[in-house]
């Protein structure tokens, strides 16, 4: 028995078992699954500026078009993961909330 305590002890105190831990339920993606289309209210970018956008509402980019949950058919103000600046802009210019920086000459 003296065997026993001594091994009880090296283990340490008898933890309780735990509950089984619940899946965090995860985000909603913002956006389309295929391509992270978003509407306006989520979208950092906005489709008119995109070199795909063609007025008034189409995407010309394959993968928009094949994107079951768009086919192509994009509001001007939303955005998708797949933008390309068609002015090079970074999404602080485009949205007029960043500091331009000015090289100066001398």
């Amino acid at each position: 028995m003296a065997e026993d305590r001594i091994t009880a002890a090296l283990r340490g105190p008898v933890q309780p078992p735990q509950p089984a831990m619940q899946p965090q339920a995860a985000e909603p993606p913002s956006g389309s699954a295929a391509t992270g289309y978003a509407t306006p209210d989520l979208g950092p970018f906005e489709c008119e500026n995109c070199i795909y956008f063609q007025a008034p509402g189409t995407c010309s980019n394959p993968q928009v078009v094949s994107d079951p949950e768009v086919q192509g058919q994009v509001d001007p103000e939303a955005c998708c993961n797949l933008f390309t600046s068609a002015h090079n802009e970074t999404q602080a210019e485009e949205h007029g909330s960043g500091e331009e920086s000015e090289s100066e000459e001398t």
